[in-house]
């Protein structure tokens, strides 16, 4: 990315690609920023921008790449692999961090905490959000959950052994 592109988005704001931090976040709500992204569509969070869009920078970018590798590792779950590129901007250092869409979602934070992204930010997903998830990359199918308020007399014994018979010709 270019530095006009980047005071273009510095000028639009964030929306539901984009995400601006200050260098001092701490690990748990990072790890939240980058799950929200990854169980969406994807996103860039432009790390050293203020809340209103003004570049602060980060006073030491590799330390904090490697911070970012280390919450990416260890405080989401499964791993997720972030693209990470500097940018120079009025003599302060930015750091653009490229989060993919997941391709093995739902992903948590290692506090068991599932987010998605809204329009405004990330909120923590309901338990119909992340189901919806897991049936997207089918990792679960509603006709392998349990049906509630049911046992094994309410299935048809006689109905199961003709299918068993039909399907193993």
């Amino acid at each position: 990315m270019n530095k006009s592109e980047l005071l273009e988005i510095l000028d639009k704001g964030e929306d539901y690609y984009i995400e601006f931090k200050e260098a001092a976040v701490h690990p748990d709500d990072f790890a939240a920023e980058i799950v929200g992204f990854v169980n969406s569509d994807g996103g860039r969070l432009l790390l050293g921008i203020s809340d209103d869009g003004v570049p602060v920078g980060v006073a030491d970018a590799d330390k904090e790449i490697r911070r970012i590798d280390n919450i990416s590792t260890n405080n989401c779950v499964p791993s997720i692999l972030c693209k990470i590129e500097k940018i120079k901007i009025n003599d302060k250092l930015v750091l653009l961090i490229k989060i993919p869409k997941g391709s093995e979602r739902p992903y948590r934070t290692n506090k068991g905490v599932y987010y998605i992204r809204t329009s405004s930010g990330k909120r923590q997903a309901s338990r119909e959000e992340w189901l919806r998830l897991y049936q997207a990359t089918t990792s679960l199918y509603y006709d392998e959950l349990p049906v509630p308020a049911t046992d094994l007399t309410d299935l048809d014994i006689f109905y199961f052994e003709k299918f068993f018979e039909e399907f193993h010709r």
